[in-house]
This record gives structure tokens, C-alpha cells and sequence, in this order.
């Protein structure tokens, strides 16, 4: 058995386990317009099981000279071919429990077994 057989194995006996449900979106820039650019619409793209990799991780630095945070989340949802390169990925957020979070990288586990999403879990000032 290879090792990315073992893996696959692995990763949905997790998503089968402990998986919830999390809704992927992606934006429309066209609603926003010139009057409202920052506020798209979103429309839900699909519903997979998603498990937690870490909890929060807060990052400290600088933010118009004043101190700020930003926390990330990673979690683990089956490998998609629509999402495997991070310029797919932009522009979609992940909505859990009616809270969104966009959707800031992407890396592949194994060979097309899974997907991990890097999420901003929001900033603090």
C-alpha cells in the first residue's frame, strides 16, 4: 500500500469522523459597482465536510503604526480540482456556523487526497 494510499485512507476516515459541514462561496464584484467595490455579493458554491488543523493563530505586526493582529485558521476539506492552485482559491470564503472567512491560500495533501485552506479568521486593533 502506498504512502499516499494510506493517506487518502486517513483523510476520510477524519472528514467521516469529525467532519462538519462548511459552505464555500465566491464573490461578485459586479453588484459593487463604482458606488460599492468592497462589497460584493456571494453566491454558495458547494457544501463539503471540513475539519480544524490548529487552532487560532495569532500573527502580531504593525498596522498604520499602531499595533494589530491577525488571527488564521487552517482546516482540511476533501481534495477539489476546482480549488488546487491558491488563484483559484482567492476570492472564496468559507462560511461556518453563519461566520465567513476568506479564503487566503490553498496547499495540496499527497497526491490529490486533500486540500488545505489557510483562512483570516479576522484582525484585531
Amino acid at each position: 500500500m502506498s504512502i499516499n494510499t494510506r493517506l487518502a485512507a486517513q483523510v476520510a476516515g477524519m472528514l467521516t469522523r469529525h467532519g462538519f459541514d462548511v459552505t464555500l462561496q465566491q464573490g461578485s464584484s459586479e453588484t459593487g459597482g463604482d458606488f460599492d467595490p468592497e462589497n460584493p455579493t456571494w453566491t454558495d458554491l458547494t457544501t463539503v465536510k471540513a475539519v480544524w488543523d490548529n487552532p487560532r493563530n495569532q500573527v502580531k505586526g504593525l498596522n498604520d503604526g499602531g499595533a494589530a493582529s491577525m488571527v488564521s485558521r487552517r482546516m482540511t476539506i476533501a481534495y477539489r480540482e476546482d480549488l488546487k492552485a491558491t488563484e483559484e482559491a482567492i476570492g472564496l470564503r468559507v462560511v461556518v456556523n453563519g461566520v465567513p472567512s476568506n479564503v487566503l491560500a490553498v496547499s495540496e495533501i499527497g497526491s490529490k487526497v486533500g486540500l488545505r485552506l489557510m483562512l483570516d479568521a479576522g484582525t484585531e486593533q
